[in-house]
């Protein structure tokens, strides 16, 4: 009788450990799966008001010590020399360097920025437009991440980047830092 429990026990652990595989590389697998049908585009448009006058507003978007494009996760900020007037900075954030720079600028009304990782094939194109109103500013910011398959890893960063509220959840948070420097 207990040859047969030792036997029986013995393919109830073989089982749990094909359970406990089949589990993982579900978890690997699915979201990559997922990722692969995703679109490598994606856009979104958010707006936010501030008691800030349109040339604060226009100081803290082009000083990323004030309101880094990477938010809390940028732990050091390095200015570089831009083409022209226009600013050009690397916004490192540890495991990955982002490469900000802007494109157009029109003092204290529009600033294009593009963003481009230097870990990952991934850029943004964020144009945001400070309108003065009645008490402050009224920002607008429209952007455009494009996440090719260049990568092994994109899959499951589309992924979170969907399921973490995507473009408008970043530009969303980059307004209310903004509004806060």
């Amino acid at each position: 009788m207990s040859a047969r429990r030792s036997r029986a026990r013995g393919r109830v652990r073989f089982l749990l450990a094909w359970i406990c595989v089949g589990l993982i590389a579900a978890l690997i697998l699915i979201p990559h799966l997922i990722g692969l049908a995703l679109p490598a585009e994606y856009e979104g448009e958010v707006e936010r008001t501030t008691g800030l006058p349109p040339e604060a507003v226009w100081e803290a978007l082009v000083d990323p010590h004030l309101s880094p494009c990477t938010g809390d996760r940028m732990k050091s900020v390095e200015m570089r020399s831009g083409e022209g007037e226009l600013p050009v900075w690397i916004e490192d954030m540890g495991s990955s360097r982002i490469l900000v720079r802007a494109v157009e600028a029109t003092p204290p009304s529009k600033l294009v920025l593009e963003l481009e990782d230097q870990s990952t094939p991934m850029s943004a194109r964020w144009q945001i437009e400070v309108e003065a109103v009645s008490g402050g500013s009224r920002v607008s910011a429209r952007g455009v991440t494009r996440l090719p398959n260049d990568s092994w890893h994109i899959p499951f960063f589309r992924c979170m980047f969907v399921l973490s509220g995507g473009q408008e959840n970043v530009l969303r948070g980059y307004l209310l830092r903004l509004a806060e420097s």
